[in-house]
């Protein structure tokens, strides 16, 4: 394990060689997203961009780590103990997915009628993996260097709503979108981020 940590750590800090790596990690999911439109189908398509999302992840926090004053830290991302920020965070969603689903198949918003097809468990822990890149990647652009870039320059506070109004326009639900479902989604990315 140490082996693999020096050979990346050397990587790392080697400019030209993490900017290579970057490009490659980008090339990897720009290619991933293109298959997927073009080749896959039915849950394929969405599991395979979703998956692209771990490359453009590292291949975001590579420049990051070389160029950004403070490095992966000054967007939060330190060792100390990520696997359970990040635990409790997931649980946290989980638990509001639960709590909203139950309310809304109490309050008989929402009926579940049985499933369409059997469960496959291999695909649910296959998009488990991918929503853990996905979500990773939507904190480390917003919540990370966008919230961090505008709170140096300006104040936390500017930081944390610029970075939510964004947020919030790149999740609107096509076609249904009112100006409370915007308004719900700002004010639980600003919840989020403080």
């Amino acid at each position: 394990m140490k082996t693999s940590e020096n050979f990346l750590t050397n990587i790392l800090n080697n400019k030209r060689l993490s900017r290579i790596l970057a490009l490659i990690l980008l090339a990897i999911s720009v290619f991933l997203q293109i298959i997927s439109q073009k080749y896959l189908h039915g849950d394929w398509v969405f599991l395979t961009f979703l998956a692209s999302e771990w490359f453009m992840l590292f291949a975001i926090l590579i420049p990051v780590h070389l160029r950004m004053k403070g490095g992966l830290p000054a967007i939060s991302l330190t060792k100390e103990k990520p696997f359970i920020f990040y635990g409790i965070g997931s649980g946290i969603g989980i638990l509001i997915f639960v709590l909203f689903m139950l309310v809304a198949v109490i309050s008989k918003v929402y009926a579940f009628n049985g499933l369409a097809n059997p469960i496959s468990w291999g695909m649910i822990i296959l998009f488990a993996i991918a929503f853990i890149g996905q979500s990773a990647f939507e904190e480390v652009i917003f919540r990370g260097i966008l919230m961090h870039f505008i709170a140096k320059r300006r104040s936390k506070l500017l930081g944390i709503i610029i970075s939510s109004v964004v947020f919030s326009l790149v999740h609107m639900p096509g076609g249904n979108a009112t100006v409370v479902t915007f308004i719900n989604i700002v004010l639980i990315s600003i919840l989020f981020s403080l």
